[in-house]
């Protein structure tokens, strides 16, 4: 695959190569925790446009930016989601302001704190 669309920038290269071996055309992709959507680009483009990806980023600030990303990558088959994604429903996940621009998500189990960074 050439990967020149991506504009000599590949975040993950290990995620990415591996994703080449996993999505196929026509595929349905999850991307959780998106934060500006590179990824999603190229799982975009390894589903063609019969595929989906729907893009899950819960930092507020990050969203506009994950969109943007995608729009100028022409990426019609890319949902974005403003979530977080938990494996419970309705569950508040609190979210904190970073220093770095990402946030954090801190949560409480079973009387162990697990602080989760989202860059």
């Amino acid at each position: 695959m050439n990967w020149m669309w991506m504009d000599g920038l590949l975040p993950e290269p290990a995620v990415a190569i591996g994703l080449m071996d996993i999505v196929k055309p026509r595929s349905v992709c999850f991307d959780v925790g998106s934060h500006h959507g590179y990824l999603s680009v190229i799982m975009s483009r390894l589903t063609g446009p019969n595929g989906q990806v729907c893009a899950f980023e819960a930092n507020r600030h990050t969203v506009p930016q994950t969109i943007a990303v995608l729009n100028n990558h022409r990426c019609n088959n890319v949902w974005v989601t403003h979530a977080a994604v938990f494996e419970e429903t309705g569950v508040p996940l609190p979210l904190y302001e970073c220093g770095h621009g990402g946030d954090s998500v801190v949560m409480e189990r079973e009387g162990v704190i697990i602080d989760t960074p989202r860059s």
